[in-house]
């Protein structure tokens, strides 16, 4: 079985039989799960083009989040074109393992939150904590992200009184 550490990524049959794997957040031994019932023969390198189809559609927010942090027009095309070609992220895209997802999802996650910055919207602010939960199932480390969130929507909700209707879905 494909192993990490030590632990399977297998626990699915766990999850579904109502047993919880205290080595493995859920998401990803669902996600193989979810290819193995399609194709157990092409299991693998189905993850790895789902992971590089995301991966790769990932550039496109980041551009835009770059866009918005750098402004100069060298900046952020060159800092566009150096994470589509980063061979870090390139060489989990062919691993079976969450680290894929988590960058991907972390590169969605910042191109909502600037844009929740720009215009604030419950149904972004809804989504940033969607997405947050998604990465947490993915990896333990971002339990920070409630933590983060809060106190950047505290601070947005004292500084700009005119979004404490959008921000109370922040809390949620």
């Amino acid at each position: 079985s494909i192993t990490s550490k030590g632990t399977p990524y297998w626990s699915d049959k766990y999850l579904l039989n109502g047993s919880v794997d205290f080595y493995r957040t859920p998401v990803y031994p669902l996600l193989l799960k979810f290819f193995k019932v399609f194709s157990e023969k092409h299991l693998i390198r189905n993850i790895i083009w789902l992971q590089q189809a995301l991966s790769f559609l990932s550039i496109i927010p980041f551009f835009f989040a770059a866009k918005k942090i750098l402004q100069k027009k060298f900046f952020y095309i060159t800092a566009s074109i150096v994470y589509g070609c980063w061979y870090v992220i390139m060489d989990q895209n062919i691993n079976i393992n969450p680290e894929s997802l988590t960058i991907t999802g972390s590169t969605f996650l910042l191109f909502f939150f600037i844009k929740y910055c720009e215009r604030p919207k419950k149904s972004i602010i809804v989504f940033i904590n969607l997405l947050s939960l998604f990465l947490i199932m993915l990896k333990p480390i971002y339990l920070v992200l409630p933590v983060i969130f809060c106190i950047l929507f505290t601070v947005r909700y004292i500084l700009i009184p005119s979004e404490k209707r959008t921000l109370k879905y922040g809390y949620l």
